[in-house]
């Protein structure tokens, strides 16, 4: 995933903690500044509250952790964090009837819509941006995209049309929920890949996502991604939780 934070100032470390210094730094940035909040942060139980609402499908796990309220909170409270949410919701809604098509035509879930936020912000970031070589609002790595029948070459890379990436990311989506059938499970394999999941969920002895990202086995960085996609889900749902 990559998010260019560059307007933040934000230095970059490696690839897979764009988003989390993002959050990281427009937190302290808030901090530093002696800024009155832009919204009061919500309580576990008002997020609880909101997601019963919200009705999400089941197979996600949506709950109200501590990290989720943290990240949602982490938007409400800084200004720069919630202004450049609300970009990327804006930019969403120009992609939203091509993947809300593709997602329909293969009955998958609407919250799927949080991945390409999270990688790319809905940005169709090109591969020289990128140290991991992904590429497009989906951010897939060469050998998937290749794999789904892009075209990844120097002159040419069809993972920067919108409708082509779409496409192979929801059927490699597709894929990974046959062999899972688990969507909490789906988003931890595009993020850690399938062949990693797999290995976790046996050295682990669950199949459960939330024992598997709170297990001492798994990435690091896989617990913060998963609670970032749990709050990106509640705030595309509920975009009024960081309106201005």
């Amino acid at each position: 995933m990559l998010f260019n934070y560059n307007k933040f100032q934000v230095k970059k470390q490696l690839l897979i903690f764009s988003y989390i210094i993002f959050f990281c730094a427009t937190m302290s940035t808030a901090d530093a500044s002696n800024k009155a909040p832009v919204l009061k942060p919500l309580t576990t139980q008002q997020v609880a509250l909101i997601i019963k609402r919200s009705n999400f499908e089941k197979s996600f796990h949506i709950s109200a952790t501590p990290d989720v309220v943290g990240e949602i909170n982490a938007l409400r409270r800084s200004e720069q964090a919630g202004s450049y949410m609300r970009e990327c919701l804006h930019r969403m809604n120009q992609y939203l009837p091509v993947i809300q098509k593709a997602l329909n035509i293969t009955a998958m879930p609407i919250e799927l819509l949080a991945i390409p936020l999270i990688e790319s912000g809905y940005q169709p970031l090109v591969e020289n941006k990128n140290p991991t070589l992904a590429s497009g609002i989906w951010q897939l790595m060469p050998k998937t995209a290749r794999h789904f029948g892009l075209i990844v070459k120097a002159k040419h890379d069809d993972r920067l049309n919108t409708l082509l990436e779409t496409n192979a990311a929801v059927t490699y989506l597709n894929a990974m929920h046959d062999q899972f059938n688990d969507w909490k499970l789906v988003v931890i394999a595009y993020k850690i890949g399938e062949d990693k999941t797999e290995e976790l969920i046996k050295a682990v002895g669950s199949r459960d996502a939330s024992v598997l990202i709170h297990s001492s086995k798994a990435p690091r960085h896989l617990k913060k991604y998963i609670s970032m996609f749990d709050s990106t889900v509640i705030i595309i749902r509920n975009p009024s939780l960081i309106a201005e």
